[in-house]
């Protein structure tokens, strides 16, 4: 019960987290992959407003996926003597390629 306590008073006490906001573009919007693509060399840039102090340092994670789309993947069975496509799996809204 005491810990309870502790704990609670450190949470009243403890500041309160300030939400930044961040405004960001990327050098390419759309990349296109096909049989000879060997990467892509992207550009993240922005700026972070509504910090108190400038100097303090910000995490900031970026995901970039591709539109959600259907895969249907089959894992390959021996039959006999020759290999051939078993059942389908179908895996649903997976990032997908453009």
């Amino acid at each position: 019960m005491r810990a309870l306590a502790i704990i609670l008073a450190f949470l009243c006490t403890a500041p309160a987290a300030i939400a930044a906001e961040i405004a960001i573009a990327l050098t390419e919007d759309q990349i296109a992959i096909d049989t000879n693509f060997s990467g892509a060399r992207l550009t993240l840039f922005g700026a972070v407003t509504g910090v108190d102090d400038p100097e303090q340092a910000i995490d900031i994670v970026a995901i970039l996926r591709g539109p959600e789309t259907q895969f249907q993947i089959r894992q390959y069975e021996k039959r006999k003597l020759i290999w051939a496509p078993g059942s389908a799996h179908i895996i649903e809204a997976a990032p997908g390629l453009i």
